[in-house]
């Protein structure tokens, strides 16, 4: 078994469980951004056709879109993450393969799982981040163990229960991260643009700095994708006894 499994471990640890996932995004890292560009990329294009804010009406879809998009490439992304575990290679090919397989039930999980988080949300802040907590392996059980979305989410629950504070300081330090270096991007974009003396002025400038924000967000959410792919395995481990061969064979 490779160098990943946490078979020696008796708890879930955020510090292990994110040296794994850097040393599995390290090992494959042009596989991963390539994975999640390709199938992100269409969000990219709809958001310079429609343009920036005030102009852009189709917020709401746009941002359905995006989070169809985001799931479908994590969902691809995780067969690659449990080749690398394995100590073997994977093309991109049989990756964009594998998560589409499951393309319905993967949709379904995260709309189900989106529309219960932002319903907590909405009634009080804390209900929403445990909730979202709790299902944050959703997706893997839905592609690993082929499940349909309401199984997925409670399958999700199960394997959380007792680490959700751990998982809760990997998704605040991952988010922080994100949002701070987004940002960044988009003005550093808008900055290049003034700089320069781009013509289009400021659409020229929100342009640049929303491709500048997007190249990020595939990195980060590439990461991302096998972050929760190396939590998945940890809790298996961790609750089951299961091991990286057991849980890549769902892809054979």
């Amino acid at each position: 078994m490779s160098a990943t499994s946490t078979d020696s471990e008796t708890e879930f640890r955020i510090g292990s469980a994110l040296s794994r996932a850097i040393k599995v995004y390290a090992a494959a890292f042009d596989k991963f951004i390539l994975l999640t560009l390709i199938l992100t990329a269409p969000a990219l294009i709809v958001e310079l056709i429609i343009g920036p804010p005030p102009q852009n009406r189709w917020g709401f879809w746009e941002l359905v879109l995006w989070m169809l998009l985001w799931s479908l490439a994590t969902a691809t992304c995780l067969f690659g993450a449990y080749r690398v575990m394995q100590g073997q290679g994977f093309g991109v090919g049989d990756s964009v393969r594998a998560g589409l397989h499951r393309l319905g039930p993967v949709v379904g999980t995260t709309f189900l799982g989106t529309a219960g988080v932002l319903l907590a949300a909405l009634l009080l802040v804390v209900p929403g981040i445990i909730l979202e907590c709790s299902i944050y392996v959703a997706l893997p059980a839905c592609v690993i163990e082929r499940r349909g979305p309401t199984d997925s989410l409670r399958r999700s629950q199960v394997l959380t229960r007792g680490h959700r504070w751990p998982i809760f300081g990997l998704l605040a330090l991952v988010t922080v991260l994100t949002v701070f270096v987004t940002v960044g991007a988009a003005v550093s974009g808008a900055i290049l643009v003034s700089y320069l003396g781009v013509a289009g002025g400021k659409t020229a400038a929100w342009m640049l700095g929303a491709i500048f924000a997007f190249a990020v967000r595939v990195v980060m959410g590439s990461f991302g994708a096998v972050l929760v792919a190396v939590v998945y395995h940890d809790l298996r481990v961790l609750k089951e006894g299961a091991d990286i061969d057991s849980i890549a064979s769902a892809f054979n």
